[in-house]
């Protein structure tokens, strides 16, 4: 396994200070590193709260890692969407009789090591991002260390804007709860403009922000009636075209419908401003509630060719309800097996030879999994089901629908791959838990780096292959870089330590460790 001279020399060199004078204690306490890395293009992003730093590892560096100037009080590491570049939430920091305060912030860092920085004022412990990485919603899911916190207070930050322009504050209104997760929507219709929303869901309410005009108002929807219980809306499918969400709350058993399509009436129109508040927008959702049976479980919208149609699974009774959007007529059919969630996917079947929509319901837990065929679903009803027995229970469910397959990865002793046209099941065995384990889609390889071993192993899915590489040390974290052709393993050294094992050559030989890169750092702290 290839190493930097460098990092030899840095290796002696560490050894004689931790043997003086308990220089080596010194360095342990240094450094507080986020918990994991992320991977931007070829490198790897690491960030250390004591010092306010960043270090950006190549692994053809020869000189160590990358320093980074950045802003007081990293708290979060993300990767942002549909780019080579991470975001990070910074907390700020207080004043003291010492130090002045500075503010929270939200920063992006690119591969060259280009850091730029959202001020947002009030620190945010939470972050959702749209798909495509242009917005970040940030908001509190807990206290942030101040005397008095709103947590009703978010930022939104539009990431291809300049900093002095991309930065949205709010305090949205409050009903008795605050937010708890945020969903971006697709750019959708909603009366008759094409337009992006974040909606933003508490334990009673959903909250519409239109980013297409982020100075209107919000509209907040209240689902649970006061005194109730809450609802606790937690997944939102969205009708694109027709301007139509669909929310499923975790504590009802009904599904929720919103109709963006009406527009206010000429008495309340859009741009009268409220007391400052900021002018309304220029939608009012209807909303219907539709009986799906008993807890709701996953939703999908899908097409055969005689208009849209929802598919819920309903765990509690075992259900699969499809609801017609244009009329909300339901059909509900039995299944055999429980279910909670749904796979769509598009195969031949056992039965026939014809391409078409088909549904995987399965339920982590269970070691049966039900398909449907959804053509004809309505007037056929049971009998598009069959069932399929697995030898171990599933513990998660990873698709692979370029390749036609399901990968259900099991609890304690290996895998089953079930091929969806075939309907049929190839298990695998191993010897650790693979609840970590990654697939490589371009390579078709499943790769599995079980933390405190020293060996990464990996199964070849076209050949049944399986093999392991054994590296220099025990396996701290391991951050797939399959773009860049790498598996980055990051090990326990409080100095830095990583080892890239070449997914085109993956063996001792052509792998490559580097050690020290904190190195460096350290010691000027220490000066």
């Amino acid at each position: 396994m290839a190493r930097p001279l460098r990092t030899w020399a840095l290796l002696a060199l560490t050894l004689s200070l931790a043997a003086c004078g308990g220089r080596g204690d010194y360095l342990d306490e240094r450094i507080d590193l986020l918990p994991a890395p992320v991977a931007i293009g070829d490198a790897l992003l690491f960030v250390d709260r004591n010092s306010d730093r960043g270090y950006l590892l190549e692994p053809d560096s020869e000189g160590g890692a990358t320093e980074l100037e950045l802003p007081h009080g990293p708290s979060t590491l993300f990767v942002r969407n549909g780019t080579a570049e991470a975001l990070l939430l910074s907390s700020g920091r207080r004043a003291s009789s010492d130090e002045g305060a500075e503010p929270a912030s939200l920063s992006r860092v690119d591969a060259e090591g280009q850091v730029t920085t959202y001020v947002v004022e009030s620190p945010f412990d939470s972050l959702s991002q749209s798909d495509d990485g242009r917005y970040a919603l940030l908001f509190k899911s807990g206290s942030a260390g101040q005397l008095l916190d709103n947590p009703n207070e978010i930022a939104i930050v539009d990431l291809e804007a300049e900093p002095d322009d991309g930065i949205t504050l709010r305090t949205l209104r409050s009903f008795g709860d605050s937010p708890v997760s945020v969903i971006f929507s697709p750019e959708m219709q909603v009366v008759g403009e094409a337009r992006r929303l974040a909606v933003v869901l508490s334990e009673t309410n959903v909250t519409l922000l239109d980013l297409d005009h982020l100075d209107r108002r919000e509209t907040t929807v209240q689902l649970s009636t006061p005194g109730g219980a809450p609802v606790l809306p937690t997944q939102v499918v969205f009708g694109a075209d027709e301007g139509v969400l669909y929310v499923r709350g975790n504590g009802s058993d009904d599904l929720f419908v919103f109709n963006l399509a009406e527009r206010l009436g000429d008495e309340e129109p859009a741009g009268e401003d409220e007391g400052g508040d900021g002018p309304r927008n220029d939608f009012r959702p209807s909303i219907n509630q539709l009986g799906v049976g008993a807890g709701p479980s996953d939703l999908e919208l899908y097409d055969v060719g005689a208009g849209k149609r929802l598919m819920v699974v309903a765990s509690r009774n075992q259900l699969v309800s499809l609801v017609e959007a244009s009329t909300s007529r339901v059909t509900q059919i039995p299944l055999e097996a429980p279910g909670e969630q749904a796979l769509m996917f598009e195969a031949t079947s056992p039965r026939d030879e014809e391409v078409a929509l088909r549904a995987l319901v399965y339920q982590t837990g269970s070691a049966i999994v039900s398909f449907l065929d959804l053509e004809d679903a309505e007037e056929r009803g049971t009998r598009n089901l069959e069932t399929l027995a697995l030898d171990r229970p599933i513990t998660k469910l990873i698709p692979m629908l370029e390749e036609q397959l399901a990968l259900v990865i099991h609890d304690l002793d290996g895998i089953s791959l079930i091929d969806l046209a075939d309907r049929t099941i190839s298990p695998i065995r191993t010897n650790v838990q693979l609840q970590d384990a990654v697939f490589d889609a371009e390579r078709r390889r499943l790769w599995v780096a079980p933390q405190g071993q020293p060996f990464v192993g990996l199964l070849d899915l076209d050949t049944g292959d399986t093999d392991e590489v054994l590296l220099d040390a025990a396996i701290g974290s391991a951050v797939p870089m399959f773009d860049a052709g790498r598996l980055a393993i990051v090990h326990g050294s409080p100095l830095g330590h990583v080892t890239w094992v070449e997914l085109d050559d993956p063996s001792r030989d052509g792998a490559r460790s580097v050690r020290g890169f904190l190195f460096d750092g350290l010691l000027e702290r220490g000066e």
